[in-house]
């Protein structure tokens, strides 16, 4: 075990246990098998050009371990998305770290695979107001109804922040017949996922399950002056 009271700006061999202590560290992936428990201080793993290598089975999210991981500094070109999806835990990254502006730089939304997320880990409660619903690519999502991780039926739509939605590209991305309409507010009181924030205009009405959704959407609180 390494101790931490240096700051180890870079391990450069595989195998190695970080113990938080009392913060202000810096660790760097290493190549492989790098364990990173968390501590009682700031801590950070910095990102460097190892991504590719880091073991996130070995991060003790159970334990604050991605509290010390810097999720700004994070490539997410380098993940292994067949492979490390599985073994980050969603619900524990700091999304107001990543870069939703779409410019590519590594640790942006663009870079991440959308169609790997988990959304049955995410923090409803906590991570909505954080993540950008504006930013994430919808063409990747699965709304196919049939309990997949990344599937539409995880999402808690009454978090959703219709106001972040790019309407102009992200409305012929969403599955507007996934959605489950008895999530949403239909108040009209102007909150995040009010009905009065959606673009109606950009609806496309083919495909709503007529069959179920029909009882399920309020159409007293439908904008008609956008169809």
């Amino acid at each position: 075990m390494l101790s931490t009271t240096n700051n180890y700006e870079e391990i450069a061999t595989a195998g190695d246990t970080f113990d938080a202590g009392t913060g202000g560290d810096t660790f760097d992936a290493g190549t492989s098998e790098d364990t990173l428990d968390g501590g009682t201080g700031e801590d950070t793993l910095g990102g460097g050009d190892n991504w590719a290598d880091f073991n996130w089975e070995d991060v003790n999210w159970d334990n604050g371990g991605a509290d010390d991981i810097n999720w700004g500094q994070v490539d997410w070109n380098e993940i292994d998305w067949t492979n490390d999806a599985q073994a980050i835990d969603w619900g524990a990254i700091d999304w107001t770290q990543l870069d939703n502006s779409g410019d590519g730089t590594v640790n942006d939304y663009a870079n991440i695979d959308w169609g790997q997320v988990d959304w049955n880990e995410i923090d409803w409660t906590n991570d909505a107001q954080s993540i950008d619903w504006g930013a994430i690519d919808w063409t990747q999502l699965d709304s196919s109804g049939d309990g997949t991780a990344n599937d539409y039926a995880n999402i808690d739509w009454g978090q959703v922040d219709w106001n972040e939605v790019d309407w102009t590209n992200d409305a012929q991305a969403i599955d507007w017949g996934a959605i489950d309409w008895t999530q949403l507010d239909d108040s009209g009181d102007g909150t995040a996922n009010d009905y009065a924030n959606i673009d109606w205009g950009q609806v496309n009405w083919n495909e709503i399950d007529w069959t179920n959704d029909a009882q399920a959407i309020d159409w007293g609180a439908i904008d008609w002056t956008q169809l």
